[in-house]
């Protein structure tokens, strides 16, 4: 039993290692950031992250978040993809 907790606990560390976010909304002072993974959502003091915009992508990487142009730019090359195909484009 114990052996299965350490697994569970290290799998959880691993997993928090590197994760990433989409900037949804800025609120106020906070970040509305979504999971990319699991599309949980949480919100984030805009001071704890770099000069942030809506649709940014964010990964949160050895205590830190950084913006990830790459990831950015995926994401809203698939987005378009797909409103093109709703509109039979």
């Amino acid at each position: 039993m114990i052996s299965i907790l350490k697994r569970l606990k290290q799998r959880l560390m691993d997993r928090r290692k590197k994760m990433k976010y989409a900037v949804d909304r800025i609120e106020g002072d906070y970040a509305v950031l979504e999971d990319l993974e699991t599309r949980e959502i949480i919100n984030i003091e805009l001071t704890k992250l770099p000069n942030v915009r809506e649709t940014d992508v964010l990964v949160f990487e050895n205590g830190e978040y950084k913006i990830d142009e790459n990831a950015k730019e995926e994401r809203i090359k698939t987005i378009r993809d797909k409103m093109n195909s709703l509109r039979g484009e």
